[in-house]
């Protein structure tokens, strides 16, 4: 695969997760001349940008051992994660030939909602667990999972292409099974199915 589409790939996937570390990384290892950064992305790499990502980043990883504050930063991070993917993904593939680069940004924006979504709503649930270590495990293992990302780029590139296949159906299985569980928490009885069980009631009753 062409090197800038595997930019794109990692870029918009890791955005879901943790956004701050994913540019930080990269501009890291733009910057360490480890693998060259597409080339309208070559900002990433600057001082002023490595200030900020990693300033944002260490924020972001206090926030994100604090549980319910983690799960309101991601609320509002579903607003800045999913956009700023997608447009990683254009500046990665921006001049790219290669016929796949014109699906890339619309397939980095769904690859980026896939796993910024399974991450809050998994998030969300540990919530509901009365100690912290299990939000700073799954944290940890989150940053993990990009820097893995990393090494798998600049190492084997094929299985980069098949972490973040896995991961994403993995994300897709996780949001299918939560949502069902959360319907069935918050399921409401409509009006025809509370007569019909009133009549139940009532026959049974009789």
């Amino acid at each position: 695969m062409n090197q800038d589409l595997l930019w794109a790939l990692l870029l918009s996937w890791g955005a879901g997760i943790n956004l701050y570390l994913t540019v930080l990384l990269a501009g890291i290892v733009g910057r360490m001349q480890w693998a060259p950064l597409p080339r309208h992305l070559g900002f990433l790499a600057s001082d002023w940008f490595l200030a900020l990502a990693g300033a944002m980043f260490l924020i972001e990883f206090v926030i994100d051992k604090v549980p319910y504050l983690d799960s309101f930063w991601d609320s509002i991070h579903t607003f800045i994660r999913v956009p700023a993917a997608a447009l990683l993904a254009l500046g990665a593939t921006l001049g790219v030939p290669q016929p796949g680069a014109l699906l890339m940004t619309p397939a980095g924006t769904l690859l980026s909602f896939l796993s910024h979504g399974a991450k809050s709503s998994i998030r969300l649930a540990l919530n509901s667990t009365p100690e912290p270590f299990t939000n700073w495990f799954v944290s940890l293992l989150e940053d993990a999972l990009v820097t893995l990302a990393y090494f798998l780029l600049l190492k084997h590139p094929a299985l980069l292409v098949a972490l973040v296949g896995i991961a994403t159906v993995a994300a897709t299985l996780t949001l299918y099974l939560l949502i069902r569980i959360f319907e069935g928490l918050f399921q409401f009885s409509t009006p025809s199915q509370l007569r019909r069980a009133n009549w139940r009631l009532g026959s049974r009753g009789s």
